[in-house]
């Protein structure tokens, strides 16, 4: 009782200095998480105010550039030249809409009706009062976003260069029209930090682009852009209430066409690494607080037990491989085992004896410097300190010597210092050995480093080339397996003739020989076992021609209305053989009286369930697997393969419809029965051309229910047919 309420203040003092460091360790981590979020955004702002900026000094330049050429002058001016100048500078406008954000490009005559456009019927609209057109025709070039365009009534951004002649006279102004959600949308799309994070455009308070995964509402919701501007300019930032949770927020200001770029960020994710953390280190501390309690409680009784193995240490020290020795507070030697006895000679603890130890490179140590002096001076212990000792016959032995303080435990004074060394004056020669066999290989490797530099290049223009390979794979994988497939068949038929004859010829001469019957029978097992391999290989061969064609997009549908209860019957009657060697396992079918006609290919159909009911045989040991099928709400058609096998776990669900995929678990898929990977996939991919769904329910021991529904003939969706 007494040692109990001794460990209870202590514990107290462990559980408060773990609280504190829980609570320090999560708002230093909310800080620092916030802190990296900001500089993330910081850098996404720089990173979309730069794009957009250097995008519009290009499409500065086009436009001015553009509108130096000879032919948008002479379309401006009058006579049969200058009609002949509008018709080719039409054509020329429309070739250079090539971006899909630009609108239009329009030739405009000084009085603002516009003389040639890339789209005829624009020619001889009025844009007298656009300020862009004022500006151009004063000799500047101009650029002005419009909230609602004339012509596109939608938001625009307009760049107009005037239009001189040689004489240096304005004659018109060349503007080009570009949307400005599709152009900013594009130049925003690689903004996203977060699940709702991202980045926009605003104008005069309007949203004009956004991220695809930034929702309008967290910007409209309360953004105070002004103060966003302010603190940004700042090195700061500001927070904001969204539609449902704080939120964070950058801005800049783009002053060649007054438009706004705004950085948004939920702040309760910059919070969701620090709450974690400080979960982790609440879990930590309890566990950490546990095994202090427990430590505490044990040391008591170790004392005792320290006492009863001295002699056992003494014993084992004795017959240790490893020279063993202790010393006292003051380094002189107490104890040395037979083993460092003769590492160090019968003369170790003489007068004068420690003077013998030397430096790598030969030099003397003093007392000080050796590994016993510095544990007991450092109360650390040191290890694998590498000595030479010179024996009094003149012999040097290399020594790994490691040294630890010896203490009182409840004083913590020390008392002296255990060594342990070991004779490694072998291996230090053979590491020498190494170490130039180790330069050698160093000036091999870099030769051949140079090598590989040179070869980089050309690595990366093989890239290029395997990135054109990989389109033949899915060609070649099915040329592959279908050349396999035709030696497979003669395989397969061979090895039925060979056990026919082998039948017909052989048993009849081995009745009254049990040698020979013994080996007859061995060879018709390995006759059955290439059968059945063949056979395994004719599968796999035939799903990968299966899925050959479907990522070709050559598979022939033979699509027809038949009736669902056919096509299950048939499935059933084909898949009762999967089962018939599975002992404890039943097979069942449920299936309802309304079942509806469907519009597919009977034998794709028949596959889908096959390949269901083949993977539910493979893994069900025992219990039941049941085929069911229903008339859904829709009107449609809908299938279940239920079993009772050991389940998938939840996280792999969502990926056992993926080519090749296998389970993770041993447990949930023994080697024996690994298959491709490639049968649900297919059967995924028929589903689908049918406009259907397939989908999996299952848990850990609780088997699994694999399901697919298709449209009923009467509402299949349109388009169907021959696909």
């Amino acid at each position: 009782m007494k040692g109990t309420v001794r460990l209870v203040p202590i514990l107290c003092l462990v559980f408060a200095g773990l609280a504190l460091t829980v609570a320090l360790s999560f708002f230093y981590t909310r800080q620092s998480v916030e802190n990296l979020v900001v500089e993330q955004m910081r850098q996404t702002l720089a990173v979309q105010v730069r794009e957009l900026g250097s995008r519009l000094s290009e499409l500065r330049h086009d436009v001015r550039l553009w509108s130096h050429e000879k032919i948008f002058r002479l379309a401006l001016g009058p006579g049969y030249l200058g009609q002949s100048a509008r018709n080719a500078s039409g054509e020329r406008m429309a070739r250079r809409l090539s971006h899909p954000s630009f609108e239009e490009l329009l030739l405009i005559r000084a009085d603002g009706i516009v003389a040639a456009a890339s789209r005829p019927e624009l020619v001889g609209i009025d844009l007298s009062n656009r300020q862009y057109l004022r500006q151009a025709l004063a000799g500047e070039l101009a650029t002005e976003t419009l909230l609602l365009g004339q012509i596109s009534q939608r938001p625009t951004l307009v760049v107009a260069a005037p239009v001189v002649d040689d004489q240096g006279s304005v004659l018109g102004a060349l503007a080009l029209g570009l949307e400005v959600g599709e152009f900013g949308a594009r130049l925003l799309e690689e903004s996203r930090m977060g699940k709702e994070d991202g980045a926009a455009i605003v104008f005069q308070d309007v949203l004009l682009a956004r991220s695809r995964t930034l929702s309008p509402k967290v910007l409209v919701a309360g953004l105070p852009l002004a103060a966003a501007l302010d603190a940004t300019a700042a090195g700061s930032f500001v927070r904001y209430q969204g539609p449902h949770r704080e939120r964070l927020a950058l801005a800049a200001h783009l002053p060649e066409c007054g438009w706004d770029v705004v950085v948004t960020a939920d702040a309760s994710e910059t919070m969701a690494p620090a709450a974690r953390l400080a979960a982790v280190n609440g879990l930590v501390s309890l566990g950490v607080l546990a095994l202090v309690a427990l430590a505490l409680y044990s040391l008591q009784k170790m004392v005792v037990r320290l006492r009863l193995s001295e002699a056992r240490y003494r014993a084992v020290t004795g017959t240790s491989p490893v020279g063993i020795a202790t010393f006292d507070a003051a380094g002189v030697l107490t104890y040395i085992n037979a083993r460092g006895l003769e590492i160090l000679g019968e003369d170790a603890g003489q007068p004068g004896w420690e003077a013998r130890f030397e430096s790598r490179s030969g030099r003397p140590l003093p007392f000080e410097a050796l590994p016993v002096a510095m544990a007991q001076r450092r109360k650390s212990p040191r290890f694998g300190k590498t000595l030479r000792y010179r024996q009094a016959s003149g012999v040097v032995r290399i020594l790994a010597v490691s040294a630890a303080p010896l203490s009182v435990a409840s004083t913590g004074d020390a008392i002296g210092v255990v060594a342990a060394f070991e004779d490694v004056t072998k291996r230090k020669n053979a590491e020498s050995r190494l170490a130039l066999l180790n330069r050698e290989l160093e000036g091999l490797v870099a030769e051949r480093t140079r090598e590989l530099a040179e070869k980089a290049a050309q690595l990366q223009q093989a890239n290029t080339r395997l990135t054109e390979l990989d389109t033949l794979k899915s060609s070649f994988f099915a040329t592959v397996s279908h050349e396999l497939r035709t030696p497979l068949t003669s395989i397969l038929g061979f090895v039925r003739l060979i056990d026919k004859d082998f039948l017909a010829v052989c048993t009849p001469e081995a009745v009254e020989d049990p040698v020979l019957a013994r080996k007859g029978q061995r060879i018709r097992r390995n006759l059955g076992i290439i059968m059945e391999e063949g056979q395994r290989l004719t599968r796999l061969v035939n799903d990968f021609l299966d899925m050959g064609k479907i990522e070709a997009g050559e598979v022939e549908w033979h699509d027809r209305t038949t009736p669902a209860a056919g096509l299950l019957a048939r499935a059933a009657d084909s898949g009762r053989g999967l089962f018939s060697g599975h002992g404890p396992v039943r097979f069942a079918t449920d299936f309802s009286d309304d079942l509806p006609d469907v519009h597919v290919d009977g034998d794709r159909f028949v596959q889908v369930v096959l390949n269901l009911l083949s993977n539910a045989a493979k893994y069900t040991k025992q219990g039941q697997v049941t085929l069911s099928a229903r008339r859904n709400t829709t009107g449609g058609l809908t299938v279940c393969v239920a079993d009772t096998g050991p389940g998938i776990p939840p996280e792999q669900c969502s990926r056992v419809f993926e080519k090749f995929y296998q389970l993770d678990s041993p447990e949930q898929e023994p080697p024996h029965v690994r298959g491709t990977g490639l049968g649900l996939a297919i059967s995924r991919h028929i589903v689908e051309n049918y406009h259907g769904r397939i989908w999996v329910e299952s848990a850990l021991g609780q088997g699994s229910r694999f399901c697919f529904e298709l449209a009923g003939a009467g509402s299949a969706p349109a388009g169907q047919d021959g696909i």
